[in-house]
């Protein structure tokens, strides 16, 4: 069965990527008026949207991920200019910014621009940084990271049965 959502409300054009979350709400990345984040609450039964929230404050948000805990996780790419967005943005499950990361990481990083976010069964966060050709790994609440960088040689990614390490290769 294909069910088809429809809403006068919202112009799917600029929408970008979406997520679903563990309610089965729908988060939508949007480039509309430089950036936002819908959230859809749908009835698939009858194929109405139910609800839609919007989240200001972004400037091109591109991917975007949710953990268990329904937080969504929101990629800001490079806009019109060096550092504009270049972050990972983190709201809770009230929808409310609980945390910005980047463009730059203390010393250890800078983003250029984030391009993919997921989040694996431990919690740990991946960015992907298409400028910067690395994926930096942060530890569930962000409070450290971890890079691979292909362009210097000898690093090597590995998941063993204590989770990931960057060793030579």
């Amino acid at each position: 069965m294909i069910h088809q959502l429809k809403s006068l409300k919202m112009d799917w054009n600029h929408s970008y990527r979406m997520a679903v979350l563990k309610s089965n709400d729908i988060a939508v990345t949007d480039w509309t008026d430089g950036g936002k984040v819908h959230t859809i609450e749908v009835d698939w039964r009858m194929n109405a949207i139910l609800k839609m929230n919007m989240i200001d404050g972004f400037h091109r948000p591109e991917h975007i991920a949710v953990n268990k805990s329904e937080e969504i996780l929101v990629t800001e790419g490079q806009l019109f200019g060096k550092y504009q967005g270049c972050c990972l943005k983190i709201m809770d499950s009230e929808r409310i910014l609980k945390k910005t990361i980047g463009p730059d990481y203390g010393n250890k990083f800078t983003f250029v621009n984030p391009s993919e976010v997921c989040v694996d069964s431990n919690e740990n966060l991946f960015v992907a940084d298409e400028g910067q050709n690395r994926i930096v790994m942060f530890n569930p609440d962000a409070s450290d990271c971890f890079s691979s960088n292909s362009r210097s040689r000898g690093s090597l990614w590995a998941f063993g049965d204590k989770g990931w390490a960057l060793g030579s290769s």
